[in-house]
């Protein structure tokens, strides 16, 4: 996890607020989070980001648009996060878990 994760996440939700105003007509996001070995307090910044995301993309389904979450997993606690956010946010998600022998790049 980032050190400084509201430095981090700043682009994201720069990003995220820009896109909502003039989306696709289908968006597909893909988010993979790693486990989470940090202290409680820095995971919590990290996914209060990441669920005010989310919530930003709510405005794409409200306006009658396709989005789907792609939601990578290895540990069960990451799923079981995925699994809250969908719920919080009524977006569609698709849940895969990734094996622990794959690599995060691909090259």
């Amino acid at each position: 996890m980032p050190e400084n994760s509201k430095g981090f996440y700043k682009p994201l939700i720069k990003w995220c607020k820009k896109y909502v105003n003039n989306p696709h007509e289908r968006t597909i996001i893909n988010i993979q989070l790693e486990d989470f070995n940090a202290p409680s307090s820095k995971v919590l910044l990290i996914c209060s980001d990441l669920l005010y995301c989310l919530n930003l993309m709510k405005t794409i389904k409200e306006s009658h648009r396709d989005i789907l979450i792609n939601w990578f997993y290895k540990d069960l606690n990451v799923m079981g996060l995925g699994e809250d956010y969908e719920k919080l946010t009524g977006l569609q998600f698709q849940f895969s878990r990734k094996s622990q022998n794959e690599n995060r790049n691909h090259n």
